[in-house]
């Protein structure tokens, strides 16, 4: 069990009443009823009361400037709190650690880029992606912190490779795409072959070829699996997919929205199809709602919740 959208609102709303209930009122002994209730409500609330402290150590005006828009109404400042205690104080709408700031090449989150090398290789630049690059008369590198990247090698004596906290990809003359997370990476051939070599020493290097992908560790190369169906339709501003699973295509979605999308499991469960344009994800899960027996719940303009009809 985890923290939901919904328990968060309710610390919330819990913190905006009894601000405005006198010592004595009843309120106060229905909180301590609701925190009795379940873990995650104490936690929920803990998290509230550190999010108060953060608060109290803000100067008077920026802590009016922050809520500012909130104080016209008690749902507002609710939503507005819930949010908050979602992401944080310093975290709201930051969606890349801070050492990402300072990449030679960075994508917020939902823009894309187009990069041409000194050596005419072509990088195509994912929504939030942060990129370093090392050119020097021994070798081409590209440091990818971050997110994903399709490259197009070009032809050169230097290797080139793509370097993850998992391993080394290296450009066997090639195009292809590296996707990195906190927990792997995640490589797709398009031409040609790549080497896959994890971080670990002792680990074998593996060597993927056109049509083929593979998911990789500091400790091992996973399963060679074919290449995914339209992997590169994001270089169009698309997102392709057939008979995915809804919780498959709204993980991917999360990736360009500006906020935060959560399904339940029985919503996660149902398949969709179809060409989606990158541009507008709002629109996407409209048409979602459309045409899927699901309902859609928006919290401060921030979180979507999306249950089974």
């Amino acid at each position: 069990m985890k923290l939901t959208a919904e328990i968060l609102e309710q610390a919330a709303t819990w913190h905006v009443d009894l601000q405005q209930a006198a010592p004595g009122d009843p309120l106060h002994a229905r909180h301590q009823q609701w925190l009795q209730q379940s873990p995650l409500h104490r936690q929920a609330w803990q998290r509230m009361e550190k999010l108060q402290h953060s608060f109290n150590r803000l100067p008077d005006n920026l802590t009016s400037v922050s809520l500012q828009n909130a104080r016209y109404s008690r749902r507002h400042m609710i939503q507005a709190l819930a949010v908050l205690l979602a992401v944080g104080v310093t975290g709201y709408s930051q969606r890349q650690p801070i050492a990402n700031r300072f990449a030679d090449q960075r994508t917020a989150t939902g823009q894309r880029r187009s990069l041409t090398l000194d050596d005419g290789s072509q990088v195509e630049i994912n929504t939030a992606t942060a990129l370093n690059i090392e050119y020097n008369s021994q070798q081409r590198i590209l440091h990818l912190r971050e997110g994903e990247v399709l490259v197009t090698t070009a032809a050169d004596q230097r290797p080139f490779s793509v370097h993850t906290r998992h391993g080394i990809v290296r450009a066997l003359g090639t195009r292809f795409q590296v996707y990195s997370t906190a927990h792997n990476s995640l490589v797709q051939v398009h031409q040609h072959s790549v080497e896959i070599r994890p971080t670990r020493a002792d680990a074998s290097p593996v060597i993927l070829h056109s049509g083929q992908q593979s998911r990789f560790t500091p400790q091992q190369v996973g399963p060679i699996q074919p290449l995914a169906a339209h992997a590169d339709s994001w270089t169009q501003d698309m997102l392709i997919v057939s008979n995915w699973s809804l919780g498959e295509f709204l993980d991917q979605l999360n990736r360009y929205h500006s906020g935060q999308i959560s399904y339940t499991p029985a919503a996660a469960a149902l398949r969709v199809s179809g060409a989606f344009h990158l541009d507008n994800t709002r629109a996407i899960l409209d048409s979602l709602s459309a045409t899927l027996p699901i309902q859609t719940r928006q919290l401060a303009g921030y979180w979507t919740r999306i249950d089974h009809a």
